[in-house]
């Protein structure tokens, strides 16, 4: 090989070994952290969804405290209570997050790569407002029925129909225990209406000659014989009591007493509730929600509902206990479905549609994504040209020495150097760039998503090293093939596979005159110094016989 050709492959090399190096960066770049499905699968095999999930319910929770859910907070705070963070905890599902992540990654990288002209990374809180609000109705659902009864029942004192949550869920047990709590409550109201002379006659006490003190120290003492008196005459009769051969009637007082509770139901719960709607409206029992009303006054009237059958339960005689449960167990539905829609209603008109990337990730973030763009763009293309680039450059050192065997050791041992040198480099640098990413995302006030950025890195620097292993292969298989045919190693081989093994610098011998036809005598070479006799004795004979002419 002459000097020219030998400088044209050293440059050649020179430039190959820019090219490859630069490609193998390049390419690793684009199918890892540019890549949109490499971080989407990073994010799932990381298990990295949490914080995202986090930020997500901080996003909402913000939009929540605009939101005037005053009145349906009085149902959550029942029992244990529920605060406004246990409802988006529960409404952020995992499969909201994991579908909302992958899309606004999908739409990152399409922005980034040039398929969007505008980057739309938007937050869709549709769905999610839509899970809110079943989920403000399903916590009023989950609660215990004792304890919805609590947060609407009377005070403790003087009340019509002393309703409290132990007693409800008395009734719902059996109709052992239904038919129990009824007659406990209409020996109540008959001890409470009875007077202390008819006490004392009920257990065949005479008040005659005893002072007013005296009959009720004996009423005290004897306040259980008493009773079972009542109970055992309510068993037979529920609404008369005997005394003294007189009957006295406890029905109308239990009536009363029915009426005057669910007033005090209704009054107490619009209050609550702060539903603005007409007693009429409210006050006559479930119906579907209030004509032209309020999503308040529609669930103030499944409230007062589901009171109105706990009351209808301790005074109807007539309310079989199969017909209470399924009543009480629906009006618990209604109550639940009616703060659904209040709950609906209210986050509809304060909480947005969308959050957007701005709202999300702020200004400058996103200004810092637009900037990105067009690095991002030259990545993607060297990613495709370099390689090409790479090829050119072997063909056309091919070109100029027209050896494939000097070609094929030129690009090995480029692939060497590069493969070499760049695990290397990938190897040394993994541990300060992992270390400066984490310090990154930290001092960048992500610190909750420095384990995503971690991993994305360590994939990236993971890609790099086994491409750079790959292309350090490659380049010893090719240079010890190189070797290997010019020590005849591979010239069995070759000669099965139908390959030549002549060189190109050898050239065919015993052939003269047309290809393929071998002359029948061979003339012996001449010896030394006959060559130039011989054209001495021709030239003179023919110039004799020029002469002679």
């Amino acid at each position: 090989m002459n000097g020219a050709k030998l400088a044209g492959v050293v440059v050649i090399g020179i430039l190959l070994f820019t090219t490859v190096g630069a490609a193998n960066v390049a390419t690793t770049a684009d199918r890892t952290v540019l890549s949109g499905d490499y971080v989407s699968q990073t994010i799932e095999d990381e298990d990295a969804y949490e914080p995202i999930r986090n930020e997500t319910i901080e996003q909402v929770l913000e939009r929540m405290e605009r939101a005037d859910l005053s009145e349906g907070q009085t149902l959550l705070q029942a029992g244990n209570g529920t605060d406004n963070r246990t409802l988006v905890e529960n409404a952020v599902t995992d499969s909201y997050v994991k579908e909302e992540t992958d899309k606004n990654v999908d739409e990152l990288y399409s922005y980034l790569n040039g398929e969007r002209e505008e980057l739309y990374m938007d937050l869709d809180l549709r769905q999610l407002k839509k899970n809110l609000a079943e989920e403000f109705g399903a916590e009023v659902e989950r609660k215990e029925t004792k304890a919805l009864v609590n947060e609407f029942g009377p005070e403790e004192g003087d009340t019509p129909v002393p309703i409290d949550g132990e007693t409800v869920e008395k009734m719902k047990q059996s109709p052992g225990d239904y038919e129990e709590a009824r007659l406990d409550f209409r020996v109540d109201v008959a001890y409470e209406t009875t007077s202390t002379d008819e006490k004392l006659l009920l257990i065949g006490e005479s008040p005659r000659g005893k002072s007013q003190s005296e009959k009720e120290d004996i009423v005290d003492r004897r306040e259980d014989e008493i009773r079972g008196e009542l109970r055992s005459q309510l068993e037979t009769d529920p609404n008369t009591i005997t005394i003294d051969g007189e009957q006295v009637d406890v029905g109308s007082e239990i009536d009363q007493r029915k009426a005057d509770a669910k007033a005090d139901a209704c009054s107490r719960t619009k209050s609550k509730l702060s539903s603005n709607a007409s007693d009429s409206a409210v006050c006559n029992g479930y119906t579907g929600g209030v004509p032209g009303g309020t999503a308040s006054d529609n669930m103030t009237q499944a409230a007062v509902e589901f009171q109105y059958v706990i009351i209808d339960g301790l005074t109807d005689q007539s309310y079989s206990y199969e017909a209470f449960v399924a009543d009480q167990k629906q009006s618990e539905t209604d109550l639940s479905t009616e703060t659904t829609d209040y709950a609906d209603v209210r986050i509809q008109q304060e909480v947005p549609n969308t959050l957007s990337a701005e709202e999300q990730f702020g200004e400058s973030t996103v200004n810092d994504i637009r900037n990105a763009r067009g690095g991002v763009g030259t990545v993607g293309l060297l990613s495709l040209l370099l390689p090409v680039l790479s090829l050119v450059l072997v063909g056309a050192a091919y070109g100029i020495t027209r050896s494939a065997e000097t070609t094929a050791k030129m690009a090995g041992i480029v692939l060497v150097a590069v493969g070499l040198l760049s695990l290397v480099v990938a190897t040394l640098l993994r541990g300060p760039v992992l270390s400066a990413v984490e310090e990154g995302a930290s001092g960048s006030g992500a610190a909750e998503f420095t384990d995503i950025a971690v991993a994305l890195f360590e994939g990236l620097l993971s890609a790099l090293s086994t491409q750079s292993v790959t292309l350090l292969v490659v380049g010893v298989v090719l240079v010890a093939l190189v070797a290997a045919n010019r020590r005849g190693y591979l010239d069995d081989l070759k000669a099965r596979a139908g390959i030549g093994t002549a060189t190109a610098d050898s050239e065919p011998t015993g052939q003269s005159g047309p290809r393929g036809h071998q002359p029948d005598h061979q003339q012996a070479p001449p010896q030394d110094g006959q060559t130039g006799q011989q054209s001495s004795h021709s030239d003179s004979g023919q110039n004799s016989g020029d002469g002679n002419q």
